[in-house]
């Protein structure tokens, strides 16, 4: 899979619509959602960074980490539900702070 819809398919997995709402373009969610990534435990980012960024397969993480591959999908898992709520809750904290109309 090309390494821009594996990109795009972070931003989906993650957050959708809330990011799509408060950015202009599709480089200011990707900036958003890579931002958030720094704020993650360090093992999430990185399995994270490995499987959208990187492209690499489920398999090929699990290798590299030398764990099973239900364990890859376990932590996958987790990273995107905790990168989530690093986002909703960024993107709450900017819209109290620059409410529209």
């Amino acid at each position: 899979m090309r390494s821009h819809q594996r990109r795009d398919r972070l931003n989906e997995a993650v957050s959708g619509e809330q990011v799509r709402e408060l950015s202009e373009s599709p480089s200011d969610a990707m900036r958003l959602v890579r931002d958030c990534l720094d704020d993650l435990p360090t093992e999430q980012c990185a399995i994270l960074t490995l499987f959208y960024l990187e492209g690499m397969s489920i398999q090929e993480i699990a290798v590299i980490l030398e764990t099973a591959e239900g364990t890859v999908k376990s932590r996958l898992f987790h990273a995107r539900a905790n990168l989530k709520a690093i986002i909703l809750s960024t993107t709450q904290f900017q819209t109290a702070k620059h409410p529209s109309s």
